[in-house]
């Protein structure tokens, strides 16, 4: 089924290569098969979609091509791998290549991660392991007023006041399951900062936040301190505009400044929180803040260290 032919296989292939990069998914002469290939692995995967995706579920049909320097099976291995995530994460109705994508990516970092790493020392980590109410001094009670369900918005009760200068940072674990964590991170947000976003519901948790510097340094701490598995502070605070200056280079460095200007008034007008249960509508809502690039570079989608301007 060719790309054209099928809306919601045309906006997920436009999306696929605007974060990962272009041609991670590619179309093939044979109009229902693509080709995939992750950053983070030598394999590409053949994937036939069918017409009526994404209702019906794709199939993965196996290697495509792998690194000379694969082992030998490790190509089928990670097409049995991909199937059995594709199984797990498939939804119908729902895209599922981000998702796909995002929990390989997971999986194989797990896997190197504990090639030299006693995984007995994660049991600490979990994500029920460490939910005790005294845990980092926070109470589980969210007021109603001040959060939404997730794939709505509200306003965060430090958004009201004047920020005069934003700052914003990034966060990724392992995974954000635990409603009683979730309220522990809103309610640290609804006193310390005017925007904040949330990946739950999947591998991985992706936290993105904005505020002044120290209302960011205390959020993060507190967040530290619920022990999520797999935490990572990606991007530590530091203004927005530089955050800003990483989008698509503009011809000259006014027009860049001209943009990082307008972009500005979008932390200003657009305070609040959000929580969207996909790597591809988080990745909706960065766009929107002015910070793709930023992120996809922090998440290892993009190389980072190219000047604009």
């Amino acid at each position: 089924m060719a790309a054209e032919d099928n809306q919601a296989l045309a906006e997920e292939l436009e999306s696929i290569n605007a974060i990962y990069g272009e041609n991670t998914l590619a179309q093939t002469p044979s109009p229902e098969t693509y080709i995939l290939s992750p950053s983070f692995h030598s394999t590409s995967l053949r994937i036939s979609f069918p017409s009526s995706y994404p209702e019906t579920i794709p199939v993965i049909l196996g290697p495509e091509a792998s690194s000379a320097n694969s082992k030998k099976g490790e190509a089928a291995d990670f097409a049995d791998l991909a199937r059995q995530v594709l199984q797990s994460c498939f939804r119908a109705g729902e895209p599922c290549i981000f998702d796909l994508v995002e929990e390989l990516k997971t999986q194989i970092e797990q896997r190197d991660y504990a090639s030299t790493t006693d995984l007995a020392s994660l049991s600490s980590d979990g994500e029920d392991a460490s939910d005790s109410a005294s845990e980092a001094g926070y109470s589980s009670d969210t007021p109603s007023s001040s959060v939404a369900t997730t794939g709505k918005t509200a306003t965060l009760g430090a958004a009201s006041g004047a920020v005069s200068a934003v700052y914003n940072a990034l966060i990724r674990t392992h995974h954000v399951t635990s409603r009683k964590k979730v309220g522990k991170v809103k309610k640290m947000a609804v006193h310390e900062l005017r925007y904040l976003l949330i990946r739950s519901g999947g591998s991985p948790g992706l936290m993105y936040a904005e505020g002044s510097e120290e209302s960011l340094k205390d959020w993060i701490s507190g967040v530290s301190a619920l022990r999520y598995k797999d935490y990572h502070l990606l991007r530590a605070p530091a203004p927005i505009g530089e955050s800003r200056k990483l989008q698509s280079a503009p011809a000259t460095k006014g027009q860049l400044q001209s943009k990082v200007d307008k972009l500005a008034a979008v932390s200003e007008d657009n305070p609040g929180y959000e929580e969207v249960e996909s790597v591809a509508h988080f990745a909706e809502a960065v766009e929107k803040r002015g910070v793709l690039r930023w992120w996809r570079q922090a998440m290892g989608y993009e190389e980072t260290g190219r000047e604009i301007g």
